[in-house]
């Protein structure tokens, strides 16, 4: 479980103030709310792996990794995601700021693939998360 990001409602209550619908579902194959920093690399998720045209209406709404698929894996390709993910965070993440110095993709070698370490701050709030995800490319992959 992430670490929660407590704000209160007008009453006082303790509240999330991120919230979103886990992609991979939960128990019984039913859709579950996530909160927080789950919602947030959620989020981050959705868009990375959404495919250009995909969204209605949004022709211009998508993520990276689709644009790398038949890319070599090395240092040139993990420092151009870098900065496609810090390009897609200003468009498309607007209430998130990618702290571009403690985040990393390296490429993951023979598994054609690449470690992600994302670290932003919620505008907000002077909240830092951090997304991590390994992405492997191809077969098997995306």
């Amino acid at each position: 479980m992430a670490t929660p990001i407590v704000v209160s409602n007008n009453l006082g209550e303790p509240r999330p103030l991120f919230v979103d619908v886990n992609s991979r579902f939960g128990e019984n194959n039913r859709p579950e709310l996530v909160s927080d920093v789950d919602a947030i690399n959620e989020k981050i998720d959705n868009i990375i792996f959404i495919r250009p045209g995909e969204r209605l209406f949004r022709p211009t709404f998508a993520g990276w990794i689709y644009n790398y698929l038949f890319e070599p894996v090395d240092d040139v390709t993990a420092s151009l995601i870098l900065v496609e993910t810090s390009r897609i965070f200003s468009l498309w993440l607007p209430e998130l700021t990618l702290l571009l110095q403690d985040s990393s993709v390296v490429p993951m070698g023979d598994e054609h693939g690449y470690d992600v370490s994302l670290v932003y701050q919620v505008n907000a709030l002077s909240f830092t998360g951090n997304y991590m995800r390994q992405i492997v490319l191809g077969i098997g992959g995306v």
